[in-house]
């Protein structure tokens, strides 16, 4: 879908024009959802557009929140993910640390409403990885049974500070938050100038070396003395320690509210040093 321009013919008035996309800038993050239905694409501008991938139209713009704290507007979307297999719905990280849930209902004649609500309000600082958990719907090892995870859906994500788990739904919580590995803790959050030899002729050039930054992965798993049920497990590499951690949701059978039974395994964290 180029410009969200000619399409299809579709029913009811035309598509009103889109001035928000006058001044977008350029495209910075792209997903489409898992039923194939939609593409989602974010702009330098912070401006969000939803299409219609089979008919090549354009179905909504809308604008991540402008929060102000010194950066004087709403920053490059850097990520944007589809979270719900069929509806349109997703998650987007601005430049500025701002996080956000954006879900798209569809209202008469084809028009689209948006309805925004804000996870981190960017005061953790810069997110650069985030991570959803694989729904368990889509997963045939989880059977057709009442696995508790089939109402929770979550996603990992991390500041350069610290990880966070966070519940989407049934209701947006934040599970956990996990902070950086001990030994990196001393390690400024801005490039370290230092000086390293780096030509043959053992002349001295200042090189930056950035700060390290984590890297995050949900997947399913069978744990050690777990039978064989299944639960989340959240990967994490962050300099030269890999770690996992374990969603505990042993108490949902027992809770009316999933997501306050989703406790955080800190006991089952295991870490491990990478050569």
């Amino acid at each position: 879908p180029g410009g969200g321009g000619a399409a299809a013919a579709a029913e009811g008035p035309a598509a009103p024009p889109l001035p928000i996309l006058a001044n977008a800038g350029a495209v910075t993050s792209v997903d489409v959802s898992s039923s194939g239905d939609f593409l989602a694409a974010g702009f330098a501008s912070g401006a969000i557009v939803l299409w219609d991938i089979i008919r090549g139209c354009v179905l909504r713009t809308a604008q991540t929140p402008n929060y102000d704290r010194g950066r004087g507007g709403s920053a490059a979307i850097t990520c944007l993910r589809f979270y719900k297999e069929k509806d349109a719905a997703i998650i987007t990280v601005d430049g500025g640390g701002l996080v956000t849930r954006m879900v798209f209902f569809k209202m008469i004649w084809n028009t689209y409403s948006v309805e925004t609500e804000v996870l981190l309000d960017g005061t953790a600082g810069r997110i650069p990885t985030l991570h959803m958990l694989p729904s368990a719907r889509q997963d045939e090892r989880l059977g057709n049974g009442s696995h508790p995870c089939r109402t929770i859906l979550m996603l990992a994500l991390s500041s350069e500070r610290s990880s966070f788990v966070v519940a989407i739904e049934p209701s947006i919580r934040v599970l956990h938050k996990w902070n950086k590995p001990e030994h990196l803790e001393n390690e400024t959050d801005k490039l370290d100038s230092k000086i390293v030899t780096t030509s043959t002729d053992d002349r001295q050039q200042p090189q930056q070396q950035h700060a390290t930054l984590p890297a995050l992965a949900w997947g399913w798993v069978v744990t050690s003395g777990g039978g064989s049920t299944l639960v989340p497990m959240l990967a994490r590499g962050w300099g030269s320690v890999v770690q996992l951690l374990q969603a505990d949701f042993s108490l949902a059978s027992s809770s009316k509210d999933a997501n306050a039974a989703a406790t955080d395994k800190t006991g089952a964290t295991a870490e491990s040093s990478v050569a």
